[in-house]
């Protein structure tokens, strides 16, 4: 069902504003590549797809915390239904911008860092990988070569470069990797909620909606739903929405349209929730996730140059300053929304 011809819920004056997917670069699950429509099936790699062992969750440089450091979320966090994650190229630089280390370092046992590589979760690939977010409890391999991976340990390489991939491929995650943080946002809420919805911000090629769909196919995530958005339409989007920081579009109003598409027989419910959809999901149990694979065209290895500044996350270009507006203005709302207990948690 798209956006252009479902029945769309007030939000309070917004027009809806779908941008054309003639706008260059946007984001592609950790790549800055914009594939060409029409390209055929989706391309997969599983050939060492093998479950990861469980780990100690690492700090943020990838390493095991001591016991008495561990993250301790405070008490209010644990009855909050709402959580985020951020996904980018370990090596670029999206970590280092002012946004995203304000965020960390203002609230510690809340949002946390994880390092990790792609090999480790099945694809014959390196790609390391950052996720940055509210699921302080995942259980995620440190990144390859630190913690090298099966293929690199038994064969000393890895059998293929990402430049080998084509975009459907190098901009997919791992199944495995989605597994992990959708197990580990199921059991934070264990017994607590009726329904879990995953609001995929930047959906890319589709790799998570997927998965949930051959998880619900082996009759696994039976409560787990999907809302993919991205600013490119593909066949698995329900919505193409811009999330520039110079729009009206930001989390809260994805998650008014994901409700309004997936059950609108309580649109009327939500809708006049005195504490609007947030509140909604709350007093409802519905657990959301927001997962965003923001734009990495200019934060990955291969854009440095051209858009930062030499030796740091500094943008140069009006494209980077664009992206840190955007990314900040994610971080503003999730901030203001999920990081500290508001009414929608009290």
């Amino acid at each position: 069902m798209r956006m252009n011809s479902m029945a769309l819920p007030d939000l309070s004056g917004l027009a809806l504003r779908c941008e054309s997917i003639g706008v260059g670069g946007k984001s592609d699950e950790g790549s800055g590549e914009i594939p060409r429509r029409g390209k055929g099936k989706q391309e997969q790699d599983t050939s060492t797809q093998e479950e990861p062992r469980d780990q100690t969750p690492a700090s943020a440089d990838g390493f095991v915390l001591k016991k008495r450091a561990r993250w301790n979320a405070p008490p209010w966090r644990a009855a909050s239904v709402l959580d985020f994650m951020f996904e980018n190229p370990l090596d670029g630089k999206f970590k280092d911008i002012l946004s995203v280390k304000q965020m960390l370092q203002n609230n510690p046992g809340i949002v946390r860092q994880y390092n990790t590589s792609y090999c480790h979760y099945g694809y014959s690939y390196r790609k390391r990988t950052v996720l940055i977010g509210t699921l302080t409890q995942l259980s995620l391999k440190c990144p390859c070569p630190e913690e090298p991976c099966r293929q690199l340990t038994l064969y000393g390489k890895h059998s293929k470069e990402v430049a080998e991939c084509g975009n459907a491929q190098k901009n997919s995650l791992p199944p495995l990797l989605i597994d992990a943080m959708v197990d580990g946002w199921i059991s934070r809420h264990a017994g607590r909620v009726e329904r879990f919805l995953l609001v995929d911000v930047f959906s890319g090629w589709g790799s998570i909606e997927r998965r949930v769909a051959e998880k619900k196919a082996s009759g696994q995530w039976q409560k787990v739903f999907t809302f993919a958005n991205d600013i490119v339409n593909r066949s698995h989007t329900q919505s193409n929405l811009d999330m520039s920081a110079n729009t009206p579009w930001n989390p809260g109003a994805l998650l008014v349209f994901a409700l309004n598409a997936l059950w609108p027989e309580h649109n009327a419910h939500v809708t006049e929730h005195p504490r609007g959809a947030l509140g909604w999901v709350q007093d409802n149990g519905v657990a959301v996730l927001f997962h965003c694979s923001t734009p990495c065209q200019t934060y990955s290895t291969n854009a440095l140059a051209t858009h930062r500044v030499a030796g740091t996350a500094d943008p140069k270009t009006p494209q980077a300053e664009h992206d840190d507006a955007m990314n900040a203005s994610l971080i503003d709302y999730f901030t203001r929304n999920v990081l500290h207990p508001t009414k929608h948690t009290k």
